[in-house]
């Protein structure tokens, strides 16, 4: 079974105000890829690792506050949807701002077949990347961190293939580096932002342009340029993933989560369908 935070190797960090831990000892870490231990931590103000290397190859996710990072001969400013590698060999200094405490994740990897698979991802230790969905890496690392905290055979080898997909997905959605700092990108992530937040009152994406101070057709084509969809699509999702949640779990019926959605039923309906490729009926318990 795993390791708790009462029992974590000296190489975890003391500096954490909150944290959810586990190491995984040696005989179950099988095969050709495996996680040796990680976890979340929300660090303290005065929070800072300075290491010449690591003895395993790792992967740390920031989802909540800012920091700093030294690395590679450069200084990379720290914040959510930052993805950095370090290992053996690679100097690296972590930093949080006392005022916006860090908060990240972090998978310590061990195994023959690691370095080729942060290599074929373009994650290779000294590499840092910046998340378009942090979101989905995050959902990621929770999953790995509950697998690793389970310990059994059977989560040990899921945590593996949660850190297989976690490189897999930060190659797809990283952010090229002369695109980081664009006007453009920062009009999108304010415009997603907002989108994201006020979903449930918007009914057309022209309010969320208004909103946001942008005209429609400029609004369209960045959520196209930075997503691969139009931005309609985008709050569909978004309130389609809600209708499931209201159908699902809260006693909902179809025409009562189409109002709670501003939508018509039918419009609703379809809507739906198209998201989920099934009818909102099929959600309702005993359906």
């Amino acid at each position: 079974m795993p390791r708790r935070d009462d029992r974590l190797p000296a190489f975890m960090s003391t500096q954490v105000a909150e944290a959810r831990r586990f190491y995984v000892p040696a005989d179950l870490q099988a095969g050709g890829l495996a996680v040796a231990s990680g976890g979340w931590e929300r660090c303290d103000p005065d929070y800072r690792i300075d290491r010449t290397g690591f003895m395993h190859l790792t992967l740390e996710l920031v989802v909540e506050g800012r920091g700093g990072l030294w690395m590679s001969g450069r200084r990379f400013d720290l914040e959510r949807g930052v993805l950095f590698a370090y290992g053996p060999g690679v100097p690296h200094a972590i930093e949080t701002d006392p005022d916006e405490r860090l908060s990240k994740y972090f998978g310590n990897l061990t195994g023959t077949e690691t370095a080729s698979a942060m290599r074929d991802a373009g994650v290779e230790p000294g590499e840092v990347l910046v998340l378009d969905g942090a979101e989905d890496a995050q959902a990621v690392f929770d999953q790995l961190v509950s697998a690793g905290q389970r310990g059994t055979g059977h989560a040990v080898r899921i945590a593996a293939l949660q850190a297989r997909i976690l490189m897999l997905l930060a190659s797809e959605v990283r952010i090229p580096e002369g695109q980081r700092s664009s006007s453009a990108r920062r009009t999108f992530q304010r415009c997603r932002e907002y989108v994201e937040t006020h979903f449930l009152n918007l009914r057309t994406v022209e309010e969320a342009a208004v909103a946001c101070g942008v005209s429609l057709p400029y609004f369209s084509r960045i959520f196209r340029r930075f997503t691969g969809q139009a931005a309609y699509p985008f709050l569909m999702r978004l309130k389609m993933g809600q209708a499931a949640a209201l159908l699902e779990h809260h006693g909902f019926n179809v025409s009562e989560t189409a109002d709670a959605l501003g939508l018509d039923p039918f419009h609703f309906s379809r809507a739906f369908k198209r998201v989920h490729g099934r009818a909102p009926s099929s959600f309702m318990p005993g359906a």
